[in-house]
């Protein structure tokens, strides 16, 4: 008999199913919010000098979609190879993405006076009734 290489046995097709919507949500998130962004896509917290204040399309459900969706991406890997240490790994990128969230906020709010408003209307920050 053959053992399981997964640290989280039992219920492998609901877990690889659970892993497969994980992963196809998490590059959904990142491709619509890379388009919902346009030019003012950045590779840094910081906003562009000529960019806009971003607040339709996934925008209008999430404030840090992308974030969301590498968090999803890495659930789903968890999830995929049954592994408690990528689940650990989670919770730390996590508190990474919190804490890069909270600065680039800063920034936007800096940059345009009405994301005060915008992070009043849009609660969530990385997934849309979890985070």
């Amino acid at each position: 008999r053959r053992r399981s290489r997964s640290s989280m046995p039992g219920l492998r097709p609901v877990r690889l199913g659970a892993a497969l919507l994980a992963i196809l949500a998490a590059a959904a998130a990142f491709v619509r919010s890379w388009r919902d962004l346009g030019e003012s896509v950045t590779a840094t917290p910081e906003p562009r000098p000529e960019g806009q204040l971003v607040a339709q399309g996934i925008y209008r459900v999430v404030r840090h979609p992308m974030y969301g969706g590498i968090l999803l991406a890495v659930l789903g890997y968890a999830l995929a190879w049954g592994s408690w240490f990528a689940l650990a790994g989670l919770g730390l990128l996590g508190g990474f993405f919190a804490r890069k969230a909270a600065e680039e906020e800063r920034l936007l709010l800096a940059r345009y006076p009405e994301y005060e408003g915008y992070r009043q209307r849009v609660r969530h920050r990385f997934i849309p009734g979890v985070l």
